[in-house]
């Protein structure tokens, strides 16, 4: 969903999908094949909240009015677009409060017309997407990954996680499972499933029961396998059962993630989402999801990526993790997987990605097998990402007032270099070491002797 410029008439530019401006031979001439009949677009109009206006302290309120606003914008300047879309044959009408956007089903011929509404910011295709795939390891030692960023030792002071919500965007979760079954918030308001629109967590894939294991899960095995085995998790499926879903799909997801009861009052937000997903090509800049991202974490919600798994070769960052915040993957041995996606970030040309973090033979939560709780090991930067969530959910444990920017800013100053010393394109900042950022947040010499 890469985006170019096309000046539809003098003095006003609007982004456009290229796969949307090929499939109208917008720019040049007609195109040999007939369009397509109909096309799902996603309509996003120009006007929009101001997210730095919201200057209050206090987290809840803070979130409270955010979604309110965003809210309130659509439903104040989306009417006169609704109505043109149904006057104009358009069907199955989604609406996205989150970017002030529309999903909607309309014939080809009809999007040049709507591209000259006043109003109107960009039209794209509603993308399709997949899930990331499953990729086994080998087993390690057992809990190498948790000692790798010292989590035991925050543990050991009290800090598990407790009080903090987390979330994961990805396949579901297996509600059953002895690791996470009693760490589901529970209700209404803990599980999106915009596909079959199921009232419990479910997951016939794998992929979002093995991220949230690394984040949440206990020691039901007899070892621990979980960062913050005391937070609790809530869950937004974004893929069918079949590992298939589109951008509004995912936009509707994260509208979800900011006011999950679609109560503003109600303070049923996550602390932090987990993300381990990617889309577009490596060193594509793909900024499908900014406007979502820049709502969450106006609203004090902190969202970590996977830095992708395009590597070894250079300039291979994918998004939406180049950027926002993101995880590489090193081994047991801190060594960075050759798979791990690697920078500069070509949305910002800084560093990429910004940490990283055990993805390399992990092992995990997996799909329960009639009623038995499965593990097994994993690969790839997807089970980086959940380590540095579980890592922010602690953090968040043990110093609840921390902003998110201040969260960020004190993991990458208190990484542990794994490379050559200093930041640098291929760790970022280097190992997340849980312990030394607690230290950071609480004025602390260091983490000896803790």
């Amino acid at each position: 969903m890469r985006h170019r410029r096309f000046a539809n008439r003098p003095g006003r530019h609007l982004p456009i999908s290229f796969a949307l401006l090929a499939t109208l031979g917008a720019c040049r001439g007609a195109d040999p094949k007939p369009p397509p009949a109909e096309l799902r677009i996603i309509i996003t109009l120009t006007d929009r909240v101001d997210l730095t206006s919201f200057v209050i302290q206090d987290k809840q309120s803070r979130r409270s009015r955010i979604a309110r606003a965003l809210t309130e914008k659509a439903n104040a300047t989306q009417p006169p677009f609704r109505a043109l879309l149904q006057q104009k044959g358009g069907r199955e009408m989604v609406f996205l409060p989150i970017i002030n956007g529309i999903a909607v089903t309309v014939r080809s011929e009809l999007i040049p017309e709507l591209l000259q509404v006043p109003g109107v910011e960009s039209i794209a295709l509603d993308s399709p997407q997949t899930a990331p795939p499953v990729t086994s390891g080998v087993p390690d030692a057992p809990g190498w990954s948790l000692a790798a960023i010292h989590a035991p030792e925050l543990w050991k002071l009290g800090f598990k996680g407790a009080g903090v919500v987390v979330a994961n965007l990805d396949t579901g979760v297996d509600l059953v499972h002895a690791d996470l079954t009693a760490r589901w918030r529970g209700g209404a308001d803990s599980w999106f499933d915009p596909f079959r629109h199921s009232t419990a967590p479910y997951d016939p894939i794998g992929h979002g029961t093995q991220t949230m294991g690394i984040i949440v899960g206990g020691d039901a095995s007899g070892s621990p396998i979980g960062v913050a085995p005391e937070a609790q998790w809530i869950a937004a499926k974004i893929y069918d059962d079949k590992g298939n879903t589109t951008a509004s799909v995912i936009h509707q997801a994260f509208q979800w993630l900011l006011d999950p009861d679609g109560n503003p009052d109600t303070p049923d937000a996550p602390d932090v989402v987990n993300a381990s997903w990617g889309i577009g090509n490596a060193n594509g800049c793909d900024l499908t999801f900014q406007r979502d991202l820049e709502a969450l974490k106006a609203a004090e919600i902190m969202v970590v990526f996977a830095a992708g798994n395009s590597g070894p070769q250079p300039l291979s960052s994918m998004s939406p993790a180049n950027s926002a915040f993101s995880a590489g993957a090193i081994d047991s041995a801190n060594e960075i997987a050759s798979a791990s996606s690697r920078g500069p970030s070509a949305c910002t040309g800084g560093l990429f990605p910004d940490l990283v973090a055990p993805g390399v033979n992990v092992r995990t939560a997996d799909i329960s097998l009639a009623g038995v709780p499965q593990y097994n090991t994993f690969s790839g930067t997807s089970y980086a990402a959940p380590h540095l969530a579980g890592a922010a959910a602690l953090l968040y444990a043990a110093a609840p007032g921390l902003t998110v920017g201040s969260l960020e800013l004190a993991l990458r100053a208190s990484a542990r270099d794994v490379g050559p010393p200093g930041p640098d394109d291929v760790s970022g900042y280097g190992l997340v070491d849980i312990c030394a950022a607690y230290a950071a947040v609480k004025g602390l010499q260091g983490c000896n002797g803790l």
